[in-house]
């Protein structure tokens, strides 16, 4: 036991505790985060005030959702008109502060109280926030999240990247992205997903509440979803997973509120809002429109018009957008499997992408009838491919054979919301990852809790459904550790050791390409996709992926054919960053490139840095 301890004390950073430099970048952190929800607030305006709210905590989150999505759709209007500078946006910012001049400290007094009615929750919010300070490291946030917005940035428009994995993308969350980046920094990207995840648990316990469901189930349900390992692990990244649990338990929460309200006009637009919002964070999002549109139609008929006029051209926005650049609304399907032709996409990079997501797909009953099991026990190398959730899965999964409890407490919803969610999930990408409906699962299993504990109406049960909940299993401090077991680095020095503790030794071969070639000039990166960010951020476009244009099976051919000289003529670079470990994924060794680049002289070694190259054009007079 011992020794359990002593290594549980090594495994944590404490560097980051004792360093002023952490603390403030923390303090900056949560005042981004701070003036972030400030405008969400503003945003929410005049529809947040046609609710009538239980508590802070409960108005703080609907805001949140409301007011984010009306400034997602805000950056999405200035992107498409092409003036998406930062300057027009900090505008847009003061306009709002000054059109609310009288009220303007009324979003503070929200936030205030929301901190003093949940003060334990907020320290463990808190707490969990640290590793938002870490540079980027995940792989997607590297390859194409936080590289989209940077571009935007500088562009002033959305632009269309070839090279980065799905070209054609819905990009909603990736707008608030633009918010993070236009400050420099990567850690505020980072604090836009904690708040999600932050706000989801806020979502949960708030609809718990309202259901008169017993305050120690609602605070385990609403805990068991933030504190699951595959929350903390994808909480504090540039990346999309979570953003999407929220805005999909979000949308439900509006659709209920809206049908146990009064059913004015301000609930239904709001609902519209962040339906659309949820349904343009992912492309697979159109597929949410028969539930939203479904439950509107059963509970606020008379409104449905107004309803679908807000959601349907905003939910469908990137559909339409896709459908004017390539003639497919559901970009790569329809082009692929219907005309077997795109302008991005070959047919063989599409199948791949499909082994890809379809790996975990159940085929049997039986697979079906695991799946709870297989959610909380997941892992990497078993069906569901990463982390697990908490036993909250296993309450939300007998939820459905409860339909009455979930009538008399007004929220079939939720009960269709999980049901629908998970349909899809499991017919279209069955990775833990992707299991949008967690945080509706989470209220599903608070419901199901508080129907076993009225029943038996024992303190030993509650104790045991709450056990369930969080448990059942150690999971939860084993991996909530994990956030504390980086130091974030504050210099050049803690930098380099970040980076190669992460597995990124090569960056400082990177500097080296600034004395190569000229900025304006891309760079191919064979088998450096995933770390696009580390280059771009120092002014060096990389091209080179595993699909769409520019595929390391193109380049690795070359090197193979010895032609590699007229495949960079071919895609316009004049340099090449390459990784020996991704040669060796193609059966290329090291010798194999010498060959190629030996045998033209107009080509040439530059550098080298441990596993990686640089091959750059040699001018031949």
């Amino acid at each position: 036991m011992k020794d359990l301890i002593a290594r549980n004390l090594d495994f944590i950073a404490w560097e980051n505790f004792r360093s002023p430099a952490v603390y403030l970048y923390w303090l900056a952190a949560f005042c981004f985060a701070a003036v972030f929800l400030y405008a969400c607030l503003l945003a929410a305006g005049f529809l947040r005030k046609r609710f009538r709210f239980r508590d802070a905590a409960e108005e703080t989150a609907v805001s949140f959702a409301i007011g984010s999505a009306c400034i997602s759709f805000f950056i999405s209007f200035l992107s498409f008109a092409r003036i998406l500078k930062a300057e027009v946006i900090l505008l847009a910012f003061a306009a709002l502060v000054a059109l609310n001049f009288k009220k303007a400290l009324e979003p503070l007094g929200v936030i205030g109280r929301a901190l003093t009615r949940e003060p334990l929750l907020a320290a463990l919010f808190a707490l969990s926030s640290l590793p938002v300070l870490l540079p980027p490291y995940r792989w997607d946030e590297m390859a194409v999240h936080i590289p989209y917005a940077m571009d935007w940035l500088r562009a002033g428009e959305i632009t269309i990247r070839p090279e980065l994995h799905y070209p054609l993308f819905s990009f909603n969350f990736h707008m608030l992205y633009v918010t993070g980046m236009m400050f420099g920094s990567t850690t505020y990207c980072h604090v836009l997903t904690w708040l999600t995840g932050v706000m989801a648990a806020l979502i949960i316990l708030a609809w718990l509440r309202r259901c008169g469901v017993a305050a120690p189930l609602a605070y385990a349900a609403a805990c068991s979803f933030y504190l699951s390992p595959l929350i903390q692990r994808y909480l504090t990244i540039g990346q999309i997973d979570v953003p999407l649990m929220f805005y999909y338990a979000a949308a439900v929460y509006l659709l209920y509120l809206w049908g146990t309200g009064d059913g004015g006009a301000a609930p239904a637009v709001s609902a519209a809002v962040v339906c659309a919002m949820a349904m343009g964070v992912k492309n697979t999002g159109f597929l949410f429109l028969p539930l939203f549109v479904g439950w509107a139609l059963a509970a606020r008929p008379r409104r449905l018009g107004l309803f679908l006029g807000v959601l349907v051209p905003l939910g469908l926005l990137w559909n339409i957008r896709n459908l004017i650049i390539s003639g497919d609304p559901i970009w790569p399907f329809i082009n692929l499997n219907v005309r077997h032709n795109d302008i991005f996409w070959t047919m063989g990079d599409y199948r791949e992408q499909m082994r890809e997501i379809r790996g975990g797909l159940p085929s049997t009953l039986a697979d079906l009838v695991k799946l709870p099991w297989l959610m909380v026990n997941s892992w990497f190398d078993k069906p569901l491919r990463d982390v697990p959730l908490q036993g909250f899965v296993y309450l939300a999964a007998v939820s459905p054979f409860l339909l009455g409890h979930f009538h008399r407490h007004r929220s079939r919803l939720a009960l269709a919301a999980l049901i629908y969610g998970a349909a899809v999930w499991i017919g279209v990408s069955c990775q833990i990852r992707y299991a949008w409906f967690a945080a509706i699962a989470a209220v599903c299993a608070g419901l199901a809790a508080d129907f076993f504990s009225r029943k038996l109406a024992t303190a030993p049960v509650t104790v045991l459904l709450v056990l369930i909940m969080l448990g059942p299993n150690l999971n939860i401090p084993r991996y909530f550790k994990n956030a504390f077991s980086r130091p974030v680095p504050v210099d050049r020095a803690t930098h380099e050791k970040f980076y190669e503790n992460v597995g990124m030794p090569f960056l400082p071969l990177v500097e080296r390409l600034s004395l190569v070639d000229e900025p304006s000039v891309p760079v191919y990166g064979f088998g450096y996709a995933h770390v696009r960010y580390y280059f771009e951020v120092r002014g060096r476009k990389i091209l080179g992926a595993g699909d769409g244009w520019y595929r390391e099976d193109d380049f690795a051919e070359a090197v193979r054919n010895r032609t590699l000289h007229h495949y960079m003529d071919s895609i316009g670079v004049r340099t090449a960053f390459i990784s020996l470990d991704r040669m060796a994924d193609y059966g290329l060794s090291f010798a194999d490139l010498e060959k190629a680049v030996f045998s033209d002289r107009r080509l040439a070694f530059d550098s080298a840095w441990e596993r990686s190259v640089i091959v750059r054009r040699n001018e031949v007079k």
